[in-house]
């Protein structure tokens, strides 16, 4: 019987707090094989796997696809990477929108 996302984003939550490779509560890469073993499921997709998330993003973890293995990480654990200064994503802006405000709360609108 297959488990559910939020049974799956349980299980990955307690992986995630379990001792192995000499470690815990540190970030960790699961095998699409592995995965597809503890949900009891013959195919992952898109759909799925963003469901896993949403139900890992409400404990502040994140479930990142990746071509051979998928990560799980806490929000946290993101903090030690370098972050992109202003300035150099401003290098990067279309002239069209030089008029939006400066405002690190503000998301951009997709038109939908």
């Amino acid at each position: 019987m297959a488990r559910t996302t939020g049974n799956t984003a349980q299980i990955l939550t307690k992986l995630y707090e379990e001792q192995f490779d000499q470690d815990s509560f540190a970030p960790f890469r699961i095998s699409w094989p592995q995965l597809r073993s503890i949900m009891a499921v013959p195919r992952l997709d898109e759909g799925i796997v963003g469901d896993i998330n949403s139900a890992l993003s409400e404990c502040g973890q994140a479930l990142v696809p990746m071509n051979n293995f998928l990560l799980i990480a806490r929000e946290d654990d993101f903090e030690k990477f370098r972050a992109i200064p202003d300035r150099t994503v401003e290098r990067y802006i279309p002239d069209s929108s030089a008029s939006l405000a400066d405002d690190d709360d503000q998301e951009l609108e997709t038109g939908e």
